[in-house]
């Protein structure tokens, strides 16, 4: 492939994907839906009320992280494929990505699910929905930590490429290094708990990453 084909700049698809993308997937964690307190089966019930609404919120999610790896792809095609930086941070965030989905879909259907199973028994045939959904959580806390280490990895390394390119692209690489390091460093040392306030600091963290990158990538086409 020649270096001018590599060099074209990103489609208006991928501008969309990255930027529109992140503002829409900070919109639908806003909505994310929480459990309150109260017996369990009024929890059950409530979970049972609110399955359609929570599948929609995090099908969504998932389908905004993969249009989200669509732009991205045609960023690290401009960046430069053959710079070791930009593959490992496109396998990063592939890897974080598909952590994140399984997360997503412990909550958004797995959970659902089960309190569908045993919406309207007595409470004295739900004590083991304690334990059940305890191990839910501690598998959806597991997958999530790990997607946000491979996100924060991927957008550290995307940035060494971004930064290569010089110009405008320089304050961009910094602030991901920050949101990166941030995420990353938050998890790791276990002052970031990804609660739902937490995963929505990551979420916005990333999303203004990306929203700067969809702009930069725009203003190449302009500049074309």
């Amino acid at each position: 492939m020649s270096v001018e084909s590599e060099k074209r700049a990103p489609d208006l698809s991928s501008c969309l994907a990255v930027g529109v993308g992140s503002v829409l997937s900070v919109a639908f964690m806003a909505y994310h839906p929480t459990s309150g307190g109260g017996s369990m089966a009024e929890v059950v019930q409530e979970m049972t009320d609110e399955a359609a609404f929570n599948r929609t919120v995090h099908g969504t999610l998932v389908f905004l992280m993969v249009w989200v790896l669509f732009g991205l792809v045609d960023l690290a095609r401009y960046l430069g494929w053959q710079h070791a930086s930009v593959r490992a941070g496109m396998v990063a965030y592939a890897a974080g990505m598909l952590w994140l989905t399984g997360a997503a879909l412990v909550s958004g259907l797995a959970v659902p699910g089960v309190a569908e199973a045993f919406v309207g028994e007595p409470e004295s045939e739900l004590g083991g929905l304690t334990f059940l959904f305890r191990l839910t959580w501690e598998m959806n806390q597991a997958l999530a930590n790990a997607g946000t280490v491979g996100w924060g990895i991927a957008i550290i390394l995307l940035s060494v490429g971004l930064h290569k390119q010089g110009g405008s692209a320089r304050p961009i690489a910094w602030l991901g290094m920050f949101v990166g390091g941030a995420a990353g460093l938050g998890i790791v040392s276990g002052h970031l708990s990804l609660h739902l306030h937490g995963m929505m600091a990551v979420v916005l963290g990333v999303a203004l990453w990306c929203i700067a990158v969809a702009l930069w990538m725009f203003r190449l086409r302009q500049q074309a």
